[in-house]
C-alpha cells in the first residue's frame, strides 16, 4: 500500500512515538545506528551535544550501570533473548536519571554484529517514589521500635515520665505509680 513511501511513513512513525527508540549495534561499544527525536528528549540530551556518544552510547550510563546492562546484553544476544533493563544515566545538564531499556534482538544485513531495537522510557518519577517509600517504611520501623521502647519503660517503671513536643509546645506527664496510673497532657506548656 504505501510502495516507495514506505521509508518516509517509518521514519515519521519512529519520530513522533513519545518514547526514545533506537537501534544500537553490539560490538566493543554500543553503538547508536538510529535514535529517534524523542530519544533524545527522554534522555536529556540535544542531538548536538549527542552527536559525539552514538560511537559509545554507555559513555553517558554510570559506569556499573553500563557495566551490567552490557554483560546482561551479552548474556542474552546468543540465546535472542530480549533485554529488559533500568540504569542510571547523566543527562546533559550533570543530573541522573533513571531508564528503562526494552530491546528485542533484530535481523539485519547492515552488519555482522547484533542489532537491537530498543525503547528507552524516563523512570527516573517512579524511581523517587520508590525511594521515598522505602524511606517513609524505615522511618515508620524505627518510630514503632521507639513506641515499642517506650511502652515498655512506662509499664515497668514507677513513677512520673514526661515528654515535651517542641513543634507543638506540648508536654506530656504519665503518672505510673501504684495507686495513680493517668496520662495528663498540657497544651501551651512555656506560654
Amino acid at each position: 500500500c504505501l510502495g516507495k513511501d514506505a521509508q518516509e511513513w517509518l521514519v515519521m512513525l519512529l519520530n513522533n512515538i513519545q518514547a526514545g527508540v533506537c537501534l544500537f549495534e553490539v560490538g566493543e561499544h554500543i553503538h547508536a545506528l538510529y535514535l529517534n527525536d524523542a530519544y533524545f528528549n527522554c534522555v536529556g540530551w540535544d542531538k548536538e551535544a549527542y552527536a559525539s556518544k552514538h560511537d559509545d552510547v554507555f559513555s553517558t550510563l554510570i559506569s556499573e550501570d553500563a557495566d551490567a546492562l552490557y554483560s546482561h546484553i551479552i548474556d542474552n544476544v546468543s540465546e535472542k533473548k530480549n533485554i529488559d533493563f533500568e540504569v542510571r544515566s547523566r543527562r546533559q545538564d550533570g543530573c541522573i536519571g533513571w531508564f528503562a531499556v526494552k530491546a528485542s534482538l533484530i535481523e539485519t544485513s547492515y552488519t555482522d554484529r547484533p542489532v537491537y531495537l530498543a525503547v528507552i522510557t524516563d523512570v527516573s518519577v517512579e524511581k523517587e517514589k520508590d525511594e521515598q517509600l522505602r524511606k517513609l517504611r524505615k522511618m515508620n520501623a524505627e518510630i514503632a521500635v521507639q513506641e515499642e521502647r517506650y511502652r515498655m519503660l512506662e509499664a515497668t517503671s514507677q513513677g512520673i515520665l514526661f515528654e515535651y513536643f517542641p513543634a507543638k509546645d506540648k508536654m506530656v506527664f504519665s503518672y505510673n505509680l501504684p495507686n495513680n496510673r493517668k496520662r495528663k497532657e498540657i497544651a501551651h506548656y512555656q506560654q
